[in-house]
């Protein structure tokens, strides 16, 4: 299997909001709730934070379905991405001792959709975590 192949499957969602911020949910297969959040972070860049969590928490599950999962939250922010334009992303991956390779597929995932999406990509490490920026290009 092919790596792009794991990303095929995903679920589908339904937008509603939290306050001003846009949010997206769904179910897994075994019936795990996932939210994906965009906070408004700033007006002038227009900056968004991204998060998403399953069952309330942000940390590794270790419950099956990371790819389905993590395909579906991908097709949340490209579709947030053509709706809204930001001008910046921001998304912060927790650091715990099994979470570093999560990281850095993470960091794998977005700087591939930030080259595609017009966006330019930043990575900086920090004591709890990996914070990754897409800051729109400049035309």
């Amino acid at each position: 299997m092919r790596i792009n192949e794991l990303f095929n499957k995903s679920y589908s969602y339904q937008w509603t909001a939290k306050g001003q911020s846009p949010v997206a949910s769904f179910k897994t297969s075994g019936g795990d709730a996932v939210t994906v959040y965009f906070e408004m972070m700033s007006f002038k860049p227009v900056t968004y934070n991204i998060s998403f969590e399953r069952n309330d928490r942000v940390d590794v599950s270790n419950e099956g379905d990371a790819f389905a999962i993590l395909s579906t939250v991908m097709k949340v922010i490209k579709e947030f991405v053509a709706s809204k334009n930001p001008d910046e992303l921001v998304f912060h991956a927790q650091h715990g001792e099994d979470e570093l390779s999560r990281a850095n597929l993470y960091g794998r995932m977005l700087k591939k959709f930030a080259t595609a999406g017009g966006y330019d990509f930043e990575q900086s490490v920090e004591y709890d975590g990996t914070e990754f920026v897409l800051t729109k290009r400049e035309k």
